[in-house]
């Protein structure tokens, strides 16, 4: 009768052990994974493979993610959660499933202002001179409009740019220079041959050669398109960017010469007073990086004005 008793209690005591176990949710865990990507901001995503945006996987299996901006932005991160720090910020991020999970990926608008002056917007890029960059060129109401050509200390717009008899800042020959010649001890454009400061007034400028190539020394530089124009991102040391368009120039054939980005400074050349201080080069695709240096230029081109203030 005890031997009866004793199985019935084991039995019993092995029931209460597996319902236990049981309550405590002691199951093995499911070996399947979901991974669902989603977007915050301009630009779309995708799971490489795979035609929607969820997919189940085995964990310990590898995965790939994508994400691309749309035009004129840029990729930020993927993210997790409310995760403010990013688990990848490589746009293509590969890695090994471990648990199921929702990826985000977030986009920004690079080219923010920083502030405006006399009803110009500008952005602070961080520089060590803190010079202030305008967002847009003379004559441009947006960012990626290419804005008016000018020759190089004229005020005026006009439309032919072919032949020195043109440039009102010489004897019609590149012979001589009527101003800023070597002789009047002039090497920056006085404020009233500075188109910048004639059409915006106040504290806008042209820059001079070397707060051009501060510029250039400081940053980071990338050809991207914004509404459909090609030109350089500036990135500053502080992150903040600007928008070069690659407006071209007007020069020998009296049309704008397409795939260049030109810009004037206000510095005329030490070497040859037909000539000025220049940002000018050629772009290609997006998507290049580019190291670009102060160069010179004939002054009567056109080229594109980009104003400065301090």
């Amino acid at each position: 009768m005890k031997r009866h008793l004793l199985f019935v209690w084991g039995v019993l005591v092995a029931f209460a052990s597996i319902f236990v176990s049981c309550d405590n949710n002691d199951l093995p865990e499911s070996p399947i994974c979901e991974i669902v990507v989603e977007s915050e901001g301009n630009g779309t995503v995708a799971i490489t493979n795979n035609t929607g945006l969820a997919v189940t996987i085995l964990k310990g299996n590898s995965l790939e993610v994508v994400a691309t901006p749309d035009e004129g932005y840029e990729f930020v991160g993927w993210f997790v959660g409310d995760d403010a720090t990013p688990v990848s910020t490589e746009a293509a991020y590969t890695f090994v499933v471990s648990r199921s999970v929702v990826l985000v990926a977030k986009f920004t608008y690079p080219f923010v202002a920083s502030g405006s002056v006399g009803g110009h917007e500008y952005v602070d890029l961080g520089l060590p001179s803190g010079l202030k960059w305008a967002m847009c060129n003379v004559g441009a109401t947006e960012i990626y409009d290419k804005g008016v050509h000018y020759a190089w200390g004229e005020t005026e717009e006009k439309t032919n740019f072919t032949r020195w008899e043109n440039y009102r800042l010489c004897n019609g020959t590149d012979d001589y220079m009527t101003r800023y010649n070597g002789h009047d001890d002039k090497k920056t454009l006085d404020m009233g041959d500075d188109v910048a400061h004639s059409k915006w007034g106040g504290d806008w400028r042209m820059p001079t050669k070397a707060e051009m190539q501060e510029l250039c020394d400081n940053c980071t530089f990338e050809s991207v398109k914004v509404n459909g124009m090609l030109g350089l991102k500036v990135k500053g040391p502080n992150g903040r960017c600007l928008f070069l368009p690659a407006a071209s120039y007007k020069g020998s054939t009296g049309n704008v010469l397409l795939g260049w980005m030109c810009y004037w400074s206000s510095t005329v050349s030490p070497d040859d007073y037909a000539y000025a201080c220049s940002l000018d080069m050629f772009i290609g695709s997006p998507g290049q990086s580019y190291s670009p240096n102060v160069k010179t230029a004939m002054r009567r081109l056109g080229y594109s004005i980009r104003p400065v203030a301090e």
